[in-house]
C-alpha cells in the first residue's frame, strides 16, 4: 500500500497528478494552517500576454486557521474572473471545447471552503487525466499530530507500507524514525516536466495541468505522466 501526501492546492501542475497516479490512496492535507499567498490560493496559466496568476481572495481570519476552514470571499466574484480569464486564453485551444464549459462552471460553483473548491477542481482534473487513485481528506482521518509526525500518523492509519514523498521534503523526511519504526519505507518524487504543444508562444513548463488537458487533451496528458 502506497501513499501520498500532499495539500490541495488550487488548479496543481502536472507533478502533483504524477505523484496522485503513482499511489493507490492520496490524501488531501486540509487539515494543515492555511498559508497566505502560498500555492493553497493560486496558479499560473498562459496566456497570449504571457503567464498570468490566478489568485483566490479568502476572507481574514484566524491566523493559524486550517484550509478546510479558510473562507473564500465570494463577494469578489472572482470565479466569473477566472472563469473568463480561462476561456480568454483557452477558447482556441484544440480541447478547449471538451473540457472549458465543465472546468468554468466549476470555477464558477460559489463553493464557499477552499478546501473543498480545491478538492473538486483537483478530482476533476484527475478525472480528465483518467487517474484512479483513491483520494482522501485529512481531516477525514482520525490522525492528529504536527509535520512529520502528524504524516506518520496518517500512513499508519492508511496501512501504508510505502510513502511516497515530495523531493522538497527529503531535509526533514531522512531524519524521523517514525518511517522506519513502523516498517514504512519512504520513497521520494522526481518529476522532469515534458513539453507539449502549447498555445501562445515559447513553451511555459510548470503552469496549472489545466494548461496540458486543454492543449492536448486529458488522454495525451495523462501519458505525459511518468507512471
Amino acid at each position: 500500500m502506497k501513499v501520498a501526501i500532499m495539500q490541495p492546492t488550487y488548479l496543481p501542475w502536472l507533478g502533483y497528478f504524477d505523484m496522485m497516479a503513482r499511489v493507490d490512496v492520496f490524501v488531501l492535507l486540509d487539515n494543515v494552517q492555511f498559508e497566505k499567498a502560498s500555492w493553497q490560493q493560486r496558479n499560473r496559466i498562459k496566456t497570449s500576454q504571457g503567464e498570468l496568476m490566478l489568485t483566490i481572495p479568502v476572507r481574514k481570519g484566524p491566523v493559524e486557521r486550517l484550509i478546510a476552514e479558510t473562507e473564500i470571499n465570494l463577494d469578489t466574484r472572482f470565479g466569473a474572473t477566472h472563469a473568463k480569464s480561462l476561456q480568454t486564453a483557452y477558447g482556441k485551444a484544440p480541447f478547449g471545447h471538451d473540457y472549458l464549459p465543465q472546468l468554468t462552471g466549476l470555477v464558477k460553483s460559489g463553493t464557499p471552503l477552499l478546501g473543498a473548491f480545491n478538492e473538486s477542481l483537483i478530482r476533476w482534473i484527475a478525472d480528465a487525466l483518467g487517474i484512479t487513485t483513491q483520494i482522501v481528506r485529512g481531516t477525514d482521518l482520525g490522525a492528529t499530530g504536527r509535520r512529520t509526525e502528524l504524516t506518520v500518523a496518517q500512513c499508519l492509519e492508511l496501512g501504508a507500507t510505502h510513502y511516497l514523498a515530495a523531493g522538497g521534503s527529503l531535509e526533514y523526511t531522512s531524519r524521523e524514525p517514525g518511517f522506519a519504526a513502523h516498517g514504512i519505507t519512504v520513497e521520494y518524487h522526481t518529476y522532469p516536466h515534458p513539453e507539449y504543444p502549447q498555445l501562445h508562444g515559447t513553451f511555459v513548463p510548470y503552469l496549472s495541468a489545466v494548461d496540458a488537458v486543454l492543449n492536448v487533451g486529458g488522454g495525451e496528458a495523462r501519458r505525459l505522466l511518468t507512471t
